[in-house]
């Protein structure tokens, strides 16, 4: 069993970018907004080739800095936080999707937040 395991794990596709950073985001905000980076064993545990596909935390954090922010820490350690949007730039965001496309489909919310996962974990906070 343990062998079929193996295999099927290295058949697997590695994650794309985009992937990573979707679970990422949704690991911070799981965390409520802000995590240690001393506390990512867990996310890597639910995500195992998520660790070949970030390499460096810091680097892959700071790559995609839109969308995540680092703190200082303790020690070797440093805090990353989501850079949600403010409630009036998600409302103005949403609202000239709906001018520019006119009526919307309500599959539309969950495609908007595909697209644009601070969003997503926004709305989520804000009920």
């Amino acid at each position: 069993l343990a062998s079929r395991a193996i295999l099927f794990w290295s058949a697997m596709a590695p994650p794309t970018e985009r992937e990573v950073l979707n679970d990422l985001i949704d690991f911070i905000g799981e965390c409520g907004g802000l995590v240690s980076s001393e506390k990512f064993q867990s996310f890597y545990y639910a995500h195992p080739g998520h660790k070949a596909a970030i390499k460096n935390l810091r680097t892959f954090c700071e790559r995609h800095s839109e969308f995540i922010s680092l703190r200082d820490g303790k020690g070797p350690h440093f805090g990353l936080a989501l850079k949600l949007p403010s409630e009036k730039a998600l409302v103005a965001e949403v609202a000239a999707a709906i001018r520019k496309q006119g009526t919307v489909p309500s599959r539309y919310v969950t495609e908007f937040c595909e697209t644009r996962p601070l969003c997503k974990q926004a709305i989520y906070w804000a009920g």
